[in-house]
């Protein structure tokens, strides 16, 4: 009984926390309190950025959302630079990926983490693509040229961008696919996983959010041992969806975690 006091107090401390959490918002017009959402919200030293739309020829649907993307990082005196993980959801992955210029004319080299899926629809029937990202925040946010996250050379994951960016304590991944049967797909997405999370000293267990895109998502539940075996019994959290392509017609998997780092993790050989 002399342990409840102490337990009582510490719930406390935790509800007085989650109270004085302080959002910083920002917001693109009278649109989005109709729909329910805002278009950016900064917590600490991470800027979240809404899903920005395109439509028309996928050129033009690239500059009109990144054109939306730019314009609320300069909000916080940020580029495209600061910008750590993109989600890309397109109904027309070949026409995203005949296009891949005009996105990289935005992030010149410096490539964010990327995951790029292709959906049904989008929340506008004639929006043929949504950009979703997240960007990191120095300390000098007040600046107008704050310094980039620290990007890893691990290893390159081609033209979407790199296997892994660290921003203070946390570790964003590249979306791994697998191809295959489901076994030999999850297999394969959580060893590459597993390789870039020993690049900076962690494993699975520091794995704290995970996302799967999956063609068949009976096949990956039927497969949900196999996933398991690699997690053990510290499972991270989870959001699985069943989706009509990814980047190559035969992936049937990908694979994007986000990490935490302890305050003492080392860096990666040739990191910057």
């Amino acid at each position: 009984m002399t342990r409840l006091p102490a337990l009582l107090a510490a719930l406390l401390a935790t509800a007085v926390s989650a109270q004085d959490l302080h959002k910083e918002k920002f917001t693109r017009g009278p649109w989005e309190t109709d729909i329910g959402y805002t278009q950016a919200i900064r917590i600490g030293d991470t800027l979240h950025v809404s899903g920005c739309v395109g439509r028309g020829s996928m050129p033009d649907a690239i500059a009109e959302a990144y054109g939306a993307i730019r314009a609320t990082l300069a909000a916080y005196h940020l580029d495209f630079r600061h910008v750590v993980k993109e989600t890309i959801y397109t109904t027309d992955i070949e026409a995203l990926k005949a296009a891949k210029d005009s996105r990289a004319a935005y992030y010149g080299t410096d490539l964010p983490t990327a995951t790029w899926v292709q959906v049904d629809r989008l929340f506008q029937p004639d929006h043929v693509i949504e950009v979703e990202v997240t960007a990191a925040i120095p300390a000098e946010s007040a600046q107008t040229t704050n310094p980039p996250p620290e990007r890893s050379p691990a290893a390159s994951a081609g033209e979407l961008g790199p296997r892994a960016i660290r921003a203070g304590n946390t570790l964003f991944l590249s979306g791994v696919a697998g191809r295959g049967a489901m076994p030999e797909a999850i297999d394969s997405a959580y060893a590459e996983i597993k390789q870039t999370l020993a690049a900076y000293h962690l494993d699975l267990s520091h794995v704290v959010k995970e996302t799967a895109y999956t063609t068949d998502i009976e096949a990956l539940k039927a497969a949900k041992e196999t996933r398991k075996s690699h997690y053990g019994a510290d499972f991270p959290t989870a959001t699985w969806v069943q989706i009509n392509r990814l980047v190559a017609p035969d992936f049937v998997l990908e694979v994007d975690v986000t990490a935490v780092l302890p305050a003492a993790s080392p860096k990666p050989a040739g990191s910057r």
